[in-house]
């Protein structure tokens, strides 16, 4: 019975989906349709409403653009309606000008906010001999064929024209007809506004008129084969001729700085229903299932692991491309979200979250999920509704890429497979946290600097650097803020050289968050050149986990990966004094062979040692970076991941050392006594987060995706839960003899763990094919209680391949989401996110104005000093090692 539920549930389902596909494409036609009607008698005022008010709306036209409203606009109501009617909005008697459209193909993508028409037009035009006297333009009378290619996108649920494209095929004079028209029958514009006041915004290279033949290009591929037509079989050259001598072919091309969101021409389909475009699944948080083995068969652009034909757009087979892990590549907005329970009134603000998202396939078929283009999601969130918009983080990596069309860059993190062409270029996809600092949002990934992002369109402003006071080739992807003195203290590895080099310098840095001045700025040294992901934040000090994951230029230069996991090494802990005290200022600590998670609280005790909860997994859980010499497993293996507080004490014992520095002859101060953790409670999860008002401080309340491996899972439905199976959200609370305030009766003892549950567990399971992301905390409006608000989450449906996001009480997770956001296309996995009250964008958005006491952001700019250095030694002919061989890509 069960089961037959569930399988009419899915049929409904998948009927409700094609019922709303056959739906849109019958409005997309109707909007067309009426189009037409208004066209026909004059009303240009109506004609120019039927457009989309986005910015890269644009009308195509005997080889001009006009772009946005106000170049459509030009068009309408400036050169049509001044020639035609003398200005009026209407017809005129005695003029004709029906527009009769018919063989309309529309396909609509399938998250319903795109769609795609061609259509053709018989206009019959001209003027009645009665008013030859009195209309300028006197008696004249036509035929006319056109084509559209035409693009419609969906806004506050109205479809409109988005990109027009109208390519008049043929004009014919009715005592003559078509084959005697003259070649150029209109002549083509040449000047540009504001010469032209009533010309277009741009001359283009698409003049085709008759008796020029060619073929507008399908947006669809062959029905049957899947294939797109040979470009030269669409160009159109004189009888028994060379075709290469002929002009070239047309193209829908898109002007530069434009993409289409949810629409790529030229993929083949992914069924029939949708013959224009694959909207491409998305996936979960944590990266624990994405083994980069190559999968058999191998994709037929790829030979011995290398891209071998980068004009084929094929993926790899491999798991990290697959299924819920296929790349999205979508930029789009959605309006007024579809939901069902109730978002809380409260809520006003967005929440954002960043994606790798390939948007080429990799020089290399064993690529991994973390080399992706940086996607940014923003969700807004106000009077109960939501909307989505995604766009992508346009660093020089994007720009270039997008330039040659396919992708340039090689292995993570290693410059010694990159194309020729991108040599000394910053190579960062900006792909892992996503934060707000001062009226911006930064998109970072710690093998390179920021690049801010306006919080409100998701544009692209530019790399940043501090206005100049951070010049360091890498930065953390997970800078910390003092709720207290609005600070940032962020920190970057492998700072010293430029970012490849396996340089074991560490900076920190504080930046004042009401003048952005930087206040505090030292530097340190690494044990070894080795992964420190995330940082807790105390009042007085930083804490760094050193996890043991290590580079070796060695295995860099020749082509490997970057990290390679160490099981002989210890997980270490670096101390850090806030207010710097020289570069010997930071103590390390070391502790048995582990994986860092991320960091829960810290905070410090009454006696002025630190604590540091974090997970900690007994196992290396980026397995794709296996140790030297070992080939990477299919998987991380059964790891446990529990929570774990360390107590660090800033006066212990400690001795200098060499032996293990990365830089000969540089020392680092060890403490004397190895530590072990002091709590660890066995939560099993990632991702931990708490509310953000108590970062530095005591606190009660945290949260974790979860991996509840009593729970059901549905492996015949799912497959391998990508990103691990973190089917549950964990809600946590300390119980009061491990809240550690200036009152507490008992500390911490040195050197002592205890194992077991420490407080509250408030636990809620997703179901049997659902997984989490990555949680975030949103305060309640108007409490400062800890832990009062609620907590937002993106679910995964790895059965149907769709994300939803989810609601919850933070206090009562188990009672279930109070509110589910569906979206109607799927995400890729994601890694971090957080929210922002919209209330502080406001705030920043009016001192960013022209004419505000900040202004607008400033973006970097120029080179850093490592490229100029870079660029130097290359002026001077100096030979590089990053090229062709056996670790290059050539060009």
């Amino acid at each position: 019975m069960e089961n037959d539920i569930a399988d009419l549930k899915r049929e409904l389902a998948a009927l409700k989906k094609e019922v709303s596909r056959i739906s849109d494409e019958s409005e997309v036609r109707k909007t067309h349709f009426k189009y037409g009607y208004y066209l026909d008698k004059c009303l240009y005022n109506e004609v120019v409403d039927m457009f989309s008010d986005h910015p890269d709306a644009y009308v195509e036209f005997l080889g001009t653009r006009y772009r946005g409203k106000e170049g459509i606009r030009r068009l309408y109501q400036g050169r049509f309606q001044q020639n035609f009617t003398g200005g009026r909005n209407g017809p005129i008697y005695g003029f004709l000008l029906d527009h009769i459209m018919m063989q309309d193909i529309v396909d609509v993508d399938p998250t319903g906010t795109h769609a795609w028409c061609r259509m053709r037009a018989l206009m019959q035009a001209g003027t009645h001999q009665s008013i030859e006297e009195t209309y300028p333009p006197g008696h004249k009378q036509w035929w006319e064929g056109g084509l559209y290619e035409n693009e419609y996108i969906k806004e506050n649920g109205a479809w409109k024209l988005f990109r027009y494209r109208y390519f008049p095929f043929w004009h014919s004079e009715y005592h003559r007809g078509w084959s005697h028209t003259k070649k150029n029958y209109i002549p083509f514009p040449t000047k540009t506004y504001p010469e032209d006041p009533q010309g277009p915004d741009e001359i283009i290279e698409q003049k085709m008129l008759w008796p020029d033949t060619r073929v507008i290009p399908f947006h669809y591929p062959h029905p049957v084969t899947g294939k797109r037509i040979n470009p030269d079989d669409l160009r159109a050259p004189y009888y028994k001729t060379d075709v290469k001598e002929s002009p070239p072919p047309i193209t829908l091309d898109l002007p530069e700085g434009q993409s289409r969101p949810g629409a790529k021409i030229g993929e083949e389909p992914k069924s029939h229903h949708f013959p224009i475009v694959h909207i491409i699944p998305p996936n979960m948080a944590h990266i624990y299932d994405l083994a980069p083995e190559v999968a058999v068969p191998h994709a037929p652009n790829y030979s011995s692991n290398r891209l071998s034909n980068p004009s084929q757009v094929r993926f790899p087979k491999t798991n990290v491309f697959r299924s819920m892990n296929t790349p999205s590549r979508f930029e789009g907005e959605v309006f007024d979200l579809e939901f069902t329970g109730t978002i809380p009134a409260d809520i006003n603000g967005t929440f954002y979250r960043i994606q790798p998202d390939h948007r080429f396939p990799p020089l290399f078929e064993d690529d991994i999920h973390f080399n992706g283009d940086g996607s940014v999601t923003a969700i807004r969130i106000a009077n109960g509704h939501a909307d989505f918009k995604q766009r992508y983080v346009h660093t020089e990596r994007y720009k270039l890429e997008t330039a040659a069309r396919k992708s340039l860059f090689g292995r993570y993190r290693n410059p010694w497979t990159d194309n020729e062409s991108v040599k000394g270029v910053i190579r960062t996809a900006s792909n892992t946290n996503i934060t707000f600092w001062r009226g911006m949002l930064l998109a970072s990934k710690e093998d390179g600097p920021p690049y801010a992002m306006d919080p409100v369109t998701l544009e692209t402003l530019g790399r940043y650097d501090f206005e100049g006071q951070i010049l360091s080739p890498t930065f953390t992807a997970h800078p910390k803020f003092d709720p207290d003195t609005g600070e940032m203290v962020c920190f970057a590895y492998e700072a010293g050289g430029d970012g490849s080099d396996g340089s074991v310098d560490v900076a920190v840095w504080t930046i004042d968050g009401n003048t952005g001045k930087k206040t505090d700025e030292c530097w340190y040294k690494a044990p070894f050149a080795g992964m420190i992901h995330d940082a807790g934040l105390s009042k007085n000090y930083v804490v760094f986990p050193l996890t043991p994951l290590k580079v070796s230029m060695e295995r860099v230069k020749q082509g490997g990966n970057k990290f390679a996991w160490d099981p002989n090494e210890d997980q270490w802990y670096g101390l850090v004094p806030r207010k710097s005290k020289g570069s010997d200022g930071i103590i390390w600590f070391r502790a048995d062979n582990a994986f860092h998670g991320h960091i829960a609280g810290c905070y410090e005790l009454s006696d002025g040692r630190v604590a540091v909860d974090l997970t900690v997994a007994d196992g290396n859980v980026f397995f794709y970076f296996p140790p030297d010499g070992e080939k990477a497993p299919s998987g991380p293996g059964k790891l446990s991941s529990p929570t774990m507080r360390w107590i660090l004490d800033p006066s212990a014992a400690k001795s200098s050392t060499t032996e293990l520095s990365g830089a000969p002859g540089q020392t680092v101060w060890v403490a004397n006594d190895r530590i072990v953790p002091s709590r660890v409670w066995n939560t099993n999860g990632e991702f931990s987060r708490i509310d953000d008002r108590f970062v530095t401080k005591p606190y009660k309340h945290f949260w974790q995706a979860v991996v509840d491996t009593s729970k059901p899972y549905d492996f015949p439905k799912c497959g391998p839960p990508a990103g691990g199976l973190f089917n549950s959200l964990g809600h946590y609370v300390w119980n009061e003899d491990n809240v550690h305030t200036d009152e507490s009766s008992s500390l911490p003892t040195p050197n002592e763990t205890q194992k077991g549950s420490f407080g509250l567990e408030d636990t809620y399971f997703a179901g049997p094919t659902m997984t989490f992301q990555e949680p975030s905390f949103i305060p309640k409006a108007g409490s400062d209680v800890e832990g009062e608000g609620y907590l937002i989450a993106l679910l995964n449906h790895l059965d149907t391949l769709r994300n939803d996001i989810v609601i919850f009480d933070a206090l009562n997770l188990k009672q279930g989401p109070l509110a589910v956001i569906h979206l109607p296309l799927k995400l890729k996995l994601g890694l971090h996110g957080n929210f922002v009250d919209h209330r502080d964008i406001e705030a920043w958005q009016a001192r960013r104005r022209e004419g505000g006491d900040l202004g607008p952001v400033k973006v970097a700019e120029g080179l850093l000093p490592w490229q100029v250095k870079f660029f130097e030694e290359q002026g001077k002919g100096e030979k590089t090692t990053n090229g062709e061989g056996t670790n290059g890509v050539g060009h």
